[in-house]
């Protein structure tokens, strides 16, 4: 699921479709500036990550599993708020069946994110922050709605230049290896929304990009590889968030701005694009980057110093929270199903 699809364009060409448009979608957000309106670009990101355009089938489908389970995450807190043990548990039933389910059809990653988002975020939003509650599910589908439009429109602007190889699509998997990945990531957000309800914790940022760091992470990367996906969200998305952020304080003008960010981005996908063995912490760093200069640049007040590093702490916590916790279950799951030692 972390893997890059093979495609036949240069590294230049698909930086360049990277930068644009996220860069579209972030000027667009900046403008309109609805709430949680900063993940959209991010989203935008991975569907330009792609080898190709994704189908309108493949687009309704990402905004509907949104949908429904943006849905299913406020029914849940709306009727289970005074039972939120039940909550809990069916919220991860729902989890586990809706990843299930996408992992099962060979669906783009990013429905992976809208199943898991909607059911792990809503219940929090609900119960722990109700004056965003109905609106944070508002923002978050025109999030997927923005970024697959934005996507389908850098698409049509900058179009293919050399057709993908052709098996590049994504494969259903096994229903062995599918329920073993759903039953981990139902195991990662479990705790974690249950600490959120418990003690009404506000650092929303954790929460949400522990949700999409988990979805587009190896869950059997391993201790070592979760170590540089923490370096690479910490060092590349937090200076280069810092660093942006900084001049386009500087120079507050909205071109400028573009320009700074649609550079920026543009050096991440040489690196993404690139296929080295960094490219996949370059890209959990790109996604780390502009999840955090999004939630910047929207934000009421100035942003300093300290709020600049709380922000990269909170991603860097919900990377190690989420890699080391994969990587203890991977170790635990690889023990468990060795074949007994006979003694000879």
């Amino acid at each position: 699921m972390a893997h890059l699809a093979p495609s036949n364009e240069s590294l230049h060409r698909r930086a360049l479709r990277l930068a644009a448009g996220v860069t579209l979608v972030l000027v667009f957000t900046q403008l309109t500036g609805w709430p949680m309106a900063h993940i959209a670009p991010f989203m935008t990101g991975l569907l330009l990550q792609d080898s190709g355009p994704m189908p309108v089938r493949r687009g309704f489908f990402i905004f509907s599993m949104a949908l429904v389970s943006t849905v299913s995450g406020l029914v849940l807190a709306l009727f289970l708020a005074n039972f939120p043990l039940i909550l809990i548990l069916v919220a991860c039933a729902l989890l586990y069946n809706f990843y299930m389910f996408i992992l099962r059809s060979g669906e783009h990653m990013l429905a992976v994110i809208a199943a898991m988002i909607g059911v792990i975020l809503m219940p929090y939003l609900v119960l722990i922050r109700p004056e965003v509650g109905a609106i944070g599910a508002i923002g978050l589908l025109l999030d997927f709605a923005v970024a697959i439009s934005g996507a389908w429109i850098t698409w049509y602007l900058l179009p293919v230049s050399s057709p993908p190889p052709t098996g590049h699509s994504a494969e259903p998997l096994p229903h062995l290896v599918a329920s073993s990945m759903a039953l981990n990531m139902m195991l990662v957000m479990a705790p974690l929304l249950a600490a959120y309800l418990a003690f009404g914790w506000g650092t929303i940022l954790v929460l949400v990009y522990s949700v999409i760091f988990a979805a587009t992470y190896d869950s059997k990367a391993g201790f070592a590889t979760g170590l540089k996906m923490i370096i690479a969200n910490g060092v590349y998305a937090g200076l280069g968030m810092l660093i942006v952020y900084e001049l386009c304080v500087m120079v507050p003008s909205l071109p400028f701005m573009a320009t700074l960010v649609a550079f920026a981005v543009f050096t991440f996908g040489l690196r993404i694009f690139g296929s080295g063995p960094t490219s996949p912490y370059w890209t959990s760093g790109l996604n780390g980057f502009l999840i955090m200069l999004g939630g910047a640049l929207l934000a009421d007040q100035g942003f300093t110093l300290g709020r600049m590093a709380d922000r990269v702490w909170q991603i860097t916590l919900a990377t190690a929270y989420v890699s080391f916790f994969l990587a203890v279950l991977a170790m635990l799951q690889d023990r468990f199903s060795r074949p007994p030692q006979v003694a000879s």
